[in-house]
């Protein structure tokens, strides 16, 4: 019954890893192809990479996961400190105030009077 059992258990171990990993690589080939146009100009290196970002995810993806997440914060805390992406944040922020206090009416001078 063991010799059975245990073999049976790493097949399904190895495909529910496999599956999970083939899962993640096609979730992320919009991210992949859209790397890959960054990154090359031929059609047949672009695939190249996109085919080489899946098998990376397929196979490894326990270490790619955790380094995604890595990656994603590392990438917000450096966009959060771009000094010149924070002073157009707030000048639209600035902008976007002044719209709606106009829309609003508040800040103007009221159009009526309590004198007769």
């Amino acid at each position: 019954m063991g010799a059975v059992l245990i073999p049976l258990l790493v097949i399904m171990l190895l495909a529910a890893y496999f599956w999970i990993g083939w899962r993640m690589a096609i979730a992320g080939l919009p991210a992949a192809w859209d790397g890959a146009r960054r990154a090359w100009d031929l059609d047949s290196n672009q695939r190249i990479f996109v085919r080489g970002r899946m098998i990376t995810t397929t196979f490894f993806w326990p270490l790619v996961l955790p380094g995604r997440a890595v990656i994603r914060k590392l990438d917000a805390t450096a966009d959060a400190a771009d000094p010149v992406a924070l002073a157009a944040r707030i000048r639209e922020q600035d902008a976007r105030i002044a719209q709606l206090e106009r829309e609003l009416g508040i800040g103007q001078a009221a159009s009526w009077s309590r004198e007769p």
